[in-house]
């Protein structure tokens, strides 16, 4: 997605163009299927120590959705046989806070596994 020529440089620009402005209800329906599909992969990635999480081995679907790809290093093996663990427990970045509208916010707070923010599904 960043390699594109028409990226508009953050991943939150990138949310902007696709699903229009952070205050239309096509936003604002991505941006959750961002938070619950980011904490779920965020739990699973902790509890089965997935490897090698950086942005290549990670997409987003046309709804939203962060989806995980190629699990070469599950369970802390690494090439070679050897055994490792994952100095960061899950994959969490600058930009993915962007989209949850800062570390503030309720939809952080969610991730985080607080309550979500009243008047979304």
């Amino acid at each position: 997605m960043k390699k594109s020529n028409d990226y508009p440089g953050t991943l939150r620009g990138h949310f902007e163009k696709i699903y229009g402005g952070s205050e239309s209800a096509e936003f604002k329906a991505a941006q959750q299927n961002f938070a619950q599909s980011l904490a779920g992969y965020s739990l699973l990635s902790y509890l089965l120590f997935f490897k090698d999480r950086h942005n290549g081995n990670i997409m987003i679907d046309k709804k939203g959705h962060v989806i995980h790809i190629d699990f070469g290093f599950v369970l802390g093996i690494m090439p070679g046989g050897k055994f490792s663990f994952e100095r960061a427990p899950f994959k969490l970045t600058a930009e993915m806070v962007e989209i949850l509208d800062g570390p503030n916010s309720a939809l952080f707070k969610y991730v985080k596994g607080g309550r979500e923010k009243e008047g979304r599904e």
